[in-house]
């Protein structure tokens, strides 16, 4: 289990590492900054240049930890449930994503026995009869306007949502009517009627027509 999760999270894990070693770097930088810093009196942070920094890369440390803990307890409950319903180690089998039912190289997701499963960054599974409803959403930031995808439980489990930057409103029927086809499912859908402008972007100096969604 646990080299499966260090595969998994390794780009992670890399970034922690390199964190940690940057904030070494900054605490040899004055390793009497510390001494010198008394939390009961006040003092100017930004007249110590190097224990602002020092600090700054602590917050980071202590971020990068937390995401790390977090995203093994979740990749660990993934695995999990995947010996779960595939026993014999069959989901590891190199045909696995071959006999898939759909799968579905922009959402990095595949469909296998009535089971949802994100294998990108995003990784999670999803067995289907466990779906209470797909709710379609759309949220506006000022002139534009994301559209996303909420996976809603019957069990207290937290909603997931996955990533859909870069991907069409069609992608994400696709994905969805699939799942409702094999499973009964509540779907709701705030995207119809919705204004589909597409906005017109400025990148590196052409203009590329782009869809958010």
């Amino acid at each position: 289990m646990l080299k499966r999760i260090f595969a998994r999270m390794k780009g992670y894990l890399l970034l922690f590492a390199g964190s940690i070693a940057l904030l070494a770097i900054a605490l040899m930088l004055d390793f009497k900054t510390f001494e010198q810093f008394n939390f009961y009196r006040d003092v100017d942070v930004w007249s110590h240049p190097i224990l602002l920094v020092q600090l700054v890369m602590v917050a980071i440390v202590l971020l990068l930890l937390g995401q790390v803990i977090g995203l093994s307890v979740k990749f660990y409950f993934a695995f999990k449930k995947l010996d779960a319903l595939f026993p014999n180690n069959e989901w590891e089998r190199k045909d696995f994503k071959e006999k898939a039912d759909y799968v579905d190289e922009k959402f990095e997701a595949m469909i296998v026995k009535e089971v949802l499963i994100f294998y990108g960054s995003h990784f999670t599974v999803i067995p289907l009869k466990e779906l209470k409803e797909i709710h379609l959403y759309r949220t506006r930031t000022g002139r534009r306007v994301y559209y996303g995808i909420k996976f809603m439980f019957k069990t207290k489990r937290s909603a997931f949502i996955p990533n859909t930057y870069g991907k069409t409103l069609e992608d994400g029927y696709r994905l969805v009517r699939k799942a409702a086809r094999l499973v009964p499912v509540t779907i709701t859908d705030d995207w119809k009627n919705s204004n589909r402008k597409k906005e017109i972007t400025v990148h590196k100096g052409y203009m590329r027509r782009t869809i958010f969604f």
